[in-house]
């Protein structure tokens, strides 16, 4: 059986697009490789992956490749250098191993669709779908402004030389969070009411994370516990290419249109038969249906529960089975009254 007809048509053009763009990656490499024997020191021409992929570009252009116009968008990625809809950078780009974000850019689609089409080019060993984790550190409001303005206690160490009458510089809008900092920084000292400098103080640990928050520092910590900044960890996904893959695109793939519904018109005219049809597998399993279900009443008293409680009603436990005391007797019903009869006590 043709391993080709495995896969959807949408697997087939992920693989078409992996291919030509490791194979540009590979070419930049060999063309680095073979300069850098050729040449000494540390000088060396940098061979962008633009060449590599516009010659790759030509011979798809040839072919009408179905690659074609997601490798035509990377060319032009690479020579504006980003994207001007996303804003997506191209600094730590590798052709080899592209990301889902950049892959879904090229081919014009979404993340969740590349994620969903390289999962199972996985399962069939075409491709390798890498998650990796990263932490990323954002300025919340107030981290923001201080980020433009500086620490308040940077202010207020900077408003005046070197010394001055704490009365004078609690006046300082920084003062409030500013007086703090600068006792436990060690930046002043403070005695008789005189605020006075111990010397030239350099940036410190946080004032220098909150200039670049791109990579983890010292200060980060410090940033964190005063909720200056945040903290999010960010799952990114790569994909490469296997010699699987590779050789399943040299092959050739069939990448017509694949029909999953046929019409009326289709079947009468014969025309399904020049069509290519969707593949079945019969023996995935279908979705588990679980039968059983909530009595409505149960779901009714459940709404009420819920309403009740919401209210500031509190839920009292008892027994299943109520005697005629706190069923009639404690809510002072009649001894006659007619719902005291066993079949209408509900």
């Amino acid at each position: 059986m043709d391993k080709t007809n495995e896969l959807t048509y949408n697997e087939k053009r992920l693989l078409a697009v992996l291919k030509p763009l490791k194979d540009a990656e590979m070419k930049k490499q060999h063309y680095q490789q073979t300069i850098a024997t050729s040449l000494s020191g540390n000088n060396l021409p940098i061979i962008p992956a633009l060449n590599s992929l516009k010659d790759i570009l030509s011979v798809l252009e040839e072919k009408k490749n179905i690659a074609l116009n997601p490798i035509r968008n990377a060319v032009n990625m690479l020579e504006s250098g980003s994207d001007e809809k996303s804003g997506f950078s191209l600094k730590r780009l590798s052709l080899a191993r592209p990301s889902v974000k950049y892959l879904a850019i090229i081919m014009d689609t979404s993340e969740e669709a590349v994620v969903q089409y390289a999962k199972l080019l996985d399962s069939r060993g075409y491709c390798k779908l890498i998650a990796e984790k990263t932490v990323a550190y954002a300025c919340t409001e107030e981290g923001a402004k201080y980020a433009k303005e500086g620490l308040p206690e940077r202010r207020l160490y900077d408003s005046f030389e070197n010394s001055i009458a704490l009365k004078d510089l609690q006046a300082n809008p920084s003062a409030k969070l500013g007086i703090g900092w600068l006792r436990k920084k060690g930046w002043v000292t403070i005695k008789d009411g005189i605020a006075t400098k111990v010397g030239d103080v350099p940036l410190g640990a946080d004032e220098l994370a909150l200039k670049d928050l791109s990579v983890k520092s010292a200060g980060t910590e410090e940033l964190l516990k005063r909720k200056l900044i945040t903290e999010d960890e960010i799952t990114e996904y790569f994909i490469e290419i296997t010699k699987e893959g590779e050789d399943l695109v040299e092959k050739g793939l069939d990448l017509r249109i694949e029909t999953s519904t046929l019409t009326a018109e289709q079947i009468r005219t014969g025309e399904w038969t020049k069509l290519k049809l969707r593949n079945y597998n019969v023996q995935t399993p279908p979705k588990r249906i679980f039968a059983g279900k909530k009595h409505p009443y149960q779901q009714l008293i459940d709404e009420m529960r819920g309403i009740l409680i919401s209210m500031g009603f509190t839920e009292m436990y008892g027994n299943v089975i109520q005697s005629s005391f706190w069923n009639f007797d404690a809510l002072f019903q009649p001894q006659d009254h007619p719902a005291r009869e066993m079949q209408d006590t509900f």
